[in-house]
Protein backbone atom coordinates (compact mmCIF):
# COMPACT_ATOMS: atom_id res chain seq x y z
CA UNK A 1 0.00 0.00 0.00
CA UNK A 2 1.53 3.33 -1.07
CA UNK A 3 2.48 5.70 1.65
CA UNK A 4 0.36 8.81 1.81
CA UNK A 5 2.02 12.20 1.83
CA UNK A 6 1.11 14.13 4.87
CA UNK A 7 -0.38 17.54 4.13
CA UNK A 8 1.21 20.40 5.91
CA UNK A 9 -1.25 22.46 7.83
CA UNK A 10 -1.10 26.17 8.48
CA UNK A 11 0.78 25.70 11.71
CA UNK A 12 3.51 23.63 10.10
CA UNK A 13 3.86 26.18 7.25
CA UNK A 14 4.26 28.95 9.74
CA UNK A 15 6.99 26.99 11.51
CA UNK A 16 8.89 26.33 8.28
CA UNK A 17 8.65 29.88 6.97
CA UNK A 18 11.61 32.17 7.55
CA UNK A 19 10.35 35.57 8.58
CA UNK A 20 12.02 38.52 6.78
CA UNK A 21 12.82 41.51 8.93
CA UNK A 22 12.04 44.97 7.51
CA UNK A 23 15.00 46.70 5.87
CA UNK A 24 16.52 49.58 7.77
CA UNK A 25 17.11 52.94 6.02
CA UNK A 26 20.88 52.40 6.18
CA UNK A 27 20.58 49.01 4.51
CA UNK A 28 18.41 50.48 1.75
CA UNK A 29 20.90 53.30 1.24
CA UNK A 30 23.75 50.80 1.06
CA UNK A 31 21.98 48.85 -1.67
CA UNK A 32 21.36 52.01 -3.71
CA UNK A 33 25.01 53.05 -3.37
CA UNK A 34 26.21 49.62 -4.53
CA UNK A 35 23.93 49.77 -7.56
CA UNK A 36 25.13 53.26 -8.41
CA UNK A 37 28.77 52.20 -8.15
CA UNK A 38 28.16 49.28 -10.48
CA UNK A 39 26.78 51.58 -13.15
CA UNK A 40 29.26 52.68 -15.75
CA UNK A 41 29.06 56.38 -16.50
CA UNK A 42 30.22 57.08 -20.01
CA UNK A 43 32.84 59.84 -20.12
CA UNK A 44 32.17 62.83 -22.38
CA UNK A 45 33.57 62.59 -25.92
CA UNK A 46 37.13 63.90 -26.36
CA UNK A 47 37.35 67.65 -26.78
CA UNK A 48 39.73 67.20 -29.73
CA UNK A 49 36.94 65.81 -31.93
CA UNK A 50 36.10 69.25 -33.23
CA UNK A 51 37.66 72.71 -33.44
CA UNK A 52 35.55 75.86 -33.57
CA UNK A 53 36.85 78.55 -35.90
CA UNK A 54 36.54 82.28 -35.22
CA UNK A 55 37.50 85.42 -37.08
CA UNK A 56 38.13 88.37 -34.77
CA UNK A 57 36.07 86.63 -32.06
CA UNK A 58 33.14 86.11 -34.45
CA UNK A 59 32.14 82.48 -35.02
CA UNK A 60 32.92 81.29 -38.55
CA UNK A 61 32.65 77.51 -38.86
CA UNK A 62 33.49 74.10 -37.42
CA UNK A 63 36.37 71.78 -38.28
CA UNK A 64 35.49 68.16 -37.54
CA UNK A 65 38.14 65.44 -37.12
CA UNK A 66 40.98 67.99 -37.36
CA UNK A 67 44.62 67.15 -37.91
CA UNK A 68 46.85 68.55 -35.21
CA UNK A 69 50.34 69.94 -35.63
CA UNK A 70 53.06 70.60 -33.13
CA UNK A 71 54.12 74.25 -33.00
CA UNK A 72 57.50 74.53 -31.34
CA UNK A 73 57.87 72.73 -28.04
CA UNK A 74 54.55 73.36 -26.32
CA UNK A 75 51.85 74.70 -28.65
CA UNK A 76 49.40 72.63 -30.66
CA UNK A 77 47.80 73.93 -33.83
CA UNK A 78 45.41 73.15 -36.66
CA UNK A 79 46.25 73.83 -40.28
CA UNK A 80 44.45 76.09 -42.68
CA UNK A 81 46.00 75.88 -46.14
CA UNK A 82 49.66 76.86 -45.71
CA UNK A 83 49.50 78.01 -42.10
CA UNK A 84 48.97 76.39 -38.72
CA UNK A 85 46.88 78.27 -36.18
CA UNK A 86 47.38 77.77 -32.44
CA UNK A 87 44.55 75.98 -30.64
CA UNK A 88 43.17 77.22 -27.32
CA UNK A 89 40.74 75.78 -24.80
CA UNK A 90 37.85 78.02 -23.74
CA UNK A 91 36.83 75.89 -20.78
CA UNK A 92 34.15 74.20 -22.90
CA UNK A 93 35.65 73.62 -26.33
CA UNK A 94 38.87 74.11 -28.30
CA UNK A 95 39.06 76.86 -30.90
CA UNK A 96 41.25 78.86 -33.24
CA UNK A 97 40.93 82.50 -34.24
CA UNK A 98 42.37 83.38 -37.62
CA UNK A 99 42.73 87.08 -36.84
CA UNK A 100 43.38 87.21 -33.12
CA UNK A 101 46.29 84.78 -32.77
CA UNK A 102 49.38 84.65 -34.95
CA UNK A 103 49.75 81.63 -37.23
CA UNK A 104 52.92 79.72 -38.16
CA UNK A 105 53.90 78.39 -41.62
CA UNK A 106 53.02 74.72 -41.95
CA UNK A 107 56.55 73.81 -43.08
CA UNK A 108 57.81 74.85 -39.63
CA UNK A 109 55.41 72.47 -37.84
CA UNK A 110 55.22 68.70 -37.49
CA UNK A 111 52.07 66.61 -37.90
CA UNK A 112 51.04 64.81 -34.72
CA UNK A 113 50.47 61.07 -35.04
CA UNK A 114 47.71 61.06 -32.42
CA UNK A 115 45.18 63.70 -31.48
CA UNK A 116 45.50 65.19 -27.99
CA UNK A 117 43.39 63.26 -25.49
CA UNK A 118 42.92 65.89 -22.82
CA UNK A 119 41.88 69.53 -22.80
CA UNK A 120 44.79 70.17 -20.43
CA UNK A 121 47.15 69.91 -23.38
CA UNK A 122 45.81 73.19 -24.78
CA UNK A 123 46.45 76.63 -23.26
CA UNK A 124 43.37 78.36 -21.95
CA UNK A 125 41.96 81.52 -23.52
CA UNK A 126 38.70 83.43 -23.25
CA UNK A 127 36.06 82.84 -25.89
CA UNK A 128 32.29 83.00 -26.33
CA UNK A 129 30.28 80.72 -24.09
CA UNK A 130 28.89 77.80 -26.05
CA UNK A 131 25.31 78.72 -25.14
CA UNK A 132 25.62 81.73 -27.47
CA UNK A 133 26.72 79.48 -30.33
CA UNK A 134 24.09 76.74 -30.21
CA UNK A 135 22.02 78.25 -33.02
CA UNK A 136 25.12 78.54 -35.23
CA UNK A 137 26.28 74.92 -34.96
CA UNK A 138 25.37 72.95 -38.12
CA UNK A 139 22.56 70.49 -37.42
CA UNK A 140 24.14 67.84 -39.66
CA UNK A 141 27.30 67.69 -37.56
CA UNK A 142 28.42 64.14 -36.78
CA UNK A 143 30.66 65.12 -33.89
CA UNK A 144 29.70 63.37 -30.66
CA UNK A 145 31.37 66.16 -28.71
CA UNK A 146 29.19 68.82 -30.34
CA UNK A 147 26.10 66.69 -29.72
CA UNK A 148 27.18 66.37 -26.09
CA UNK A 149 27.52 70.17 -25.72
CA UNK A 150 24.23 70.85 -27.50
CA UNK A 151 22.38 68.39 -25.26
CA UNK A 152 23.97 69.86 -22.15
CA UNK A 153 22.95 73.40 -23.07
CA UNK A 154 19.45 72.42 -24.15
CA UNK A 155 18.91 71.13 -20.59
CA UNK A 156 20.29 74.39 -19.18
CA UNK A 157 18.02 76.35 -21.53
CA UNK A 158 14.98 74.51 -20.19
CA UNK A 159 16.10 75.42 -16.69
CA UNK A 160 16.41 79.06 -17.75
CA UNK A 161 12.89 79.14 -19.14
CA UNK A 162 11.57 77.44 -16.03
CA UNK A 163 13.25 80.03 -13.78
CA UNK A 164 11.86 82.91 -15.82
CA UNK A 165 8.34 81.49 -15.77
CA UNK A 166 8.47 80.93 -12.00
CA UNK A 167 9.53 84.54 -11.45
CA UNK A 168 6.82 85.85 -13.76
CA UNK A 169 4.26 83.77 -11.93
CA UNK A 170 5.43 85.36 -8.68
CA UNK A 171 4.91 88.81 -10.18
CA UNK A 172 1.37 87.97 -11.29
CA UNK A 173 0.54 86.62 -7.82
CA UNK A 174 2.10 89.71 -6.25
CA UNK A 175 -0.05 92.01 -8.41
CA UNK A 176 -3.22 90.13 -7.48
CA UNK A 177 -2.42 90.44 -3.78
CA UNK A 178 -1.54 94.13 -4.20
CA UNK A 179 -4.92 94.73 -5.85
CA UNK A 180 -6.67 92.82 -3.08
CA UNK A 181 -4.85 94.69 -0.31
CA UNK A 182 -6.06 98.00 -1.77
CA UNK A 183 -9.66 96.88 -2.21
CA UNK A 184 -11.44 98.87 0.50
CA UNK A 185 -14.67 96.94 -0.03
CA UNK A 186 -12.96 93.70 1.04
CA UNK A 187 -13.00 92.70 4.73
CA UNK A 188 -10.08 93.89 6.84
CA UNK A 189 -8.95 90.31 7.47
CA UNK A 190 -8.76 89.66 3.72
CA UNK A 191 -6.68 92.79 3.12
CA UNK A 192 -4.32 91.94 5.98
CA UNK A 193 -3.91 88.43 4.62
CA UNK A 194 -3.09 89.91 1.20
CA UNK A 195 -0.36 92.06 2.76
CA UNK A 196 1.07 88.98 4.48
CA UNK A 197 1.03 87.11 1.17
CA UNK A 198 2.90 89.99 -0.48
CA UNK A 199 5.73 89.51 2.02
CA UNK A 200 5.79 85.76 1.33
CA UNK A 201 5.89 86.28 -2.44
CA UNK A 202 8.65 88.90 -2.18
CA UNK A 203 10.78 86.45 -0.19
CA UNK A 204 10.13 83.84 -2.87
CA UNK A 205 11.23 86.32 -5.56
CA UNK A 206 14.33 87.11 -3.53
CA UNK A 207 15.25 83.43 -3.46
CA UNK A 208 14.98 83.33 -7.26
CA UNK A 209 17.31 86.26 -7.91
CA UNK A 210 20.21 83.97 -8.81
CA UNK A 211 18.19 82.10 -11.43
CA UNK A 212 19.20 82.56 -15.05
CA UNK A 213 16.69 84.22 -17.30
CA UNK A 214 15.98 84.20 -21.00
CA UNK A 215 18.21 86.59 -22.94
CA UNK A 216 16.00 89.41 -24.23
CA UNK A 217 15.04 90.07 -27.81
CA UNK A 218 15.54 93.59 -29.15
CA UNK A 219 12.82 93.35 -31.80
CA UNK A 220 9.88 95.67 -31.27
CA UNK A 221 6.50 94.20 -32.23
CA UNK A 222 3.82 96.40 -33.71
CA UNK A 223 1.69 98.28 -31.23
CA UNK A 224 -1.89 97.24 -30.75
CA UNK A 225 -4.46 99.38 -32.50
CA UNK A 226 -6.42 99.67 -29.26
CA UNK A 227 -3.76 101.39 -27.27
CA UNK A 228 -0.14 101.44 -26.28
CA UNK A 229 1.83 99.22 -23.95
CA UNK A 230 5.52 98.79 -23.33
CA UNK A 231 6.83 96.02 -25.56
CA UNK A 232 10.34 97.08 -26.61
CA UNK A 233 12.50 95.27 -25.88
CA UNK A 234 10.27 92.26 -25.43
CA UNK A 235 11.81 91.45 -22.06
CA UNK A 236 12.31 95.00 -20.77
CA UNK A 237 12.27 95.53 -17.03
CA UNK A 238 8.92 97.31 -16.94
CA UNK A 239 7.12 94.89 -19.23
CA UNK A 240 8.66 91.90 -17.45
CA UNK A 241 7.03 93.16 -14.25
CA UNK A 242 3.69 93.40 -16.11
CA UNK A 243 3.68 97.21 -16.17
CA UNK A 244 1.44 98.28 -19.07
CA UNK A 245 -0.55 101.41 -19.86
CA UNK A 246 -3.18 102.61 -22.28
CA UNK A 247 -6.36 101.10 -23.67
CA UNK A 248 -4.82 97.66 -24.16
CA UNK A 249 -3.66 97.42 -20.56
CA UNK A 250 -5.72 95.56 -17.98
CA UNK A 251 -3.52 96.76 -15.12
CA UNK A 252 -5.22 99.19 -12.76
CA UNK A 253 -3.68 102.46 -11.64
CA UNK A 254 -3.06 101.08 -8.15
CA UNK A 255 -1.37 97.96 -9.55
CA UNK A 256 0.81 100.03 -11.91
CA UNK A 257 2.08 102.16 -9.08
CA UNK A 258 2.59 99.15 -6.83
CA UNK A 259 4.67 97.58 -9.60
CA UNK A 260 6.82 100.70 -9.90
CA UNK A 261 7.42 100.67 -6.14
CA UNK A 262 8.33 96.98 -6.34
CA UNK A 263 10.82 97.67 -9.16
CA UNK A 264 12.33 100.45 -7.07
CA UNK A 265 12.89 98.33 -3.96
CA UNK A 266 13.54 94.76 -5.19
CA UNK A 267 16.58 92.93 -6.53
CA UNK A 268 15.94 92.80 -10.26
CA UNK A 269 16.32 89.49 -12.09
CA UNK A 270 19.08 89.54 -14.75
CA UNK A 271 16.79 89.64 -17.78
CA UNK A 272 18.90 92.17 -19.69
CA UNK A 273 22.57 92.11 -20.73
CA UNK A 274 24.92 93.03 -17.86
CA UNK A 275 25.73 96.46 -19.29
CA UNK A 276 22.03 97.34 -19.24
CA UNK A 277 21.37 95.83 -15.82
CA UNK A 278 24.10 98.05 -14.39
CA UNK A 279 22.08 101.11 -15.40
CA UNK A 280 19.27 100.01 -13.08
CA UNK A 281 21.66 100.11 -10.11
CA UNK A 282 20.89 98.84 -6.61
CA UNK A 283 17.44 98.82 -4.97
CA UNK A 284 16.22 101.90 -3.07
CA UNK A 285 18.85 104.19 -4.60
CA UNK A 286 18.70 107.44 -6.52
CA UNK A 287 20.12 105.66 -9.59
CA UNK A 288 17.28 103.13 -9.55
CA UNK A 289 14.65 105.87 -9.28
CA UNK A 290 16.50 107.92 -11.91
CA UNK A 291 16.34 104.99 -14.34
CA UNK A 292 12.64 104.32 -13.73
CA UNK A 293 11.71 107.99 -14.07
CA UNK A 294 13.77 108.57 -17.21
CA UNK A 295 12.41 105.40 -18.80
CA UNK A 296 8.83 106.55 -18.25
CA UNK A 297 9.64 110.08 -19.41
CA UNK A 298 11.33 108.78 -22.56
CA UNK A 299 8.33 106.60 -23.39
CA UNK A 300 6.04 109.59 -22.87
CA UNK A 301 8.08 111.86 -25.15
CA UNK A 302 8.26 109.20 -27.87
CA UNK A 303 4.50 108.70 -27.73
CA UNK A 304 3.88 112.45 -27.94
CA UNK A 305 5.96 112.62 -31.11
CA UNK A 306 3.60 110.14 -32.75
CA UNK A 307 0.75 112.66 -32.46
CA UNK A 308 -1.82 109.88 -32.50
CA UNK A 309 -4.94 110.32 -30.43
CA UNK A 310 -4.90 106.66 -29.44
CA UNK A 311 -1.73 107.27 -27.39
CA UNK A 312 -3.33 109.94 -25.22
CA UNK A 313 -4.43 107.53 -22.50
CA UNK A 314 -0.97 105.94 -22.37
CA UNK A 315 0.63 109.38 -22.11
CA UNK A 316 -1.79 110.31 -19.35
CA UNK A 317 -0.98 107.10 -17.45
CA UNK A 318 2.78 107.63 -17.70
CA UNK A 319 2.60 111.25 -16.60
CA UNK A 320 0.30 110.33 -13.73
CA UNK A 321 2.68 107.59 -12.58
CA UNK A 322 5.64 109.94 -12.87
CA UNK A 323 3.83 112.38 -10.62
CA UNK A 324 3.21 109.60 -8.13
CA UNK A 325 6.91 108.67 -8.06
CA UNK A 326 7.88 112.33 -7.77
CA UNK A 327 5.64 112.91 -4.75
CA UNK A 328 6.29 109.64 -2.94
CA UNK A 329 9.93 108.81 -3.67
CA UNK A 330 11.74 111.87 -5.00
CA UNK A 331 10.64 114.86 -2.93
CA UNK A 332 12.64 115.10 0.28
CA UNK A 333 14.88 112.15 -0.59
CA UNK A 334 16.86 112.71 -3.80
CA UNK A 335 18.24 115.71 -5.69
CA UNK A 336 18.89 114.62 -9.29
CA UNK A 337 17.13 116.55 -12.06
CA UNK A 338 13.64 115.17 -12.47
CA UNK A 339 12.93 114.42 -16.15
CA UNK A 340 10.43 116.39 -18.19
CA UNK A 341 7.93 114.94 -20.62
Amino acid sequence: MPKRKRKRGPSSLAIGRVSRLPMTPNQALGIRVKRALRKRIAPPPPVSEVVLVFRSEVFDRVIEAPKFYKIGESMIGVSNKKNVHPVYFSGEYIFIDFDKYKSVPKIDCSLMANAPKSADEFPKAASLQFKFLTDKIPSQSKSNFLKYLLLKHSKESNSVLRGRDIYRNCIKRWIRQAELSANMSAPESVRQNALAMIDVIEKEMKSLENEYFHWPSTSAPKASGRGFSIQSPDEGILSFFQYHVGFSSEVSQHARRAILLLIFKCDLPPILPPEHMMLWAAPNTSRRLYKIAHTLASLTRNAKRQKYEKYQEAISDWESDLGFLYRNLYVGHFKFDWPST
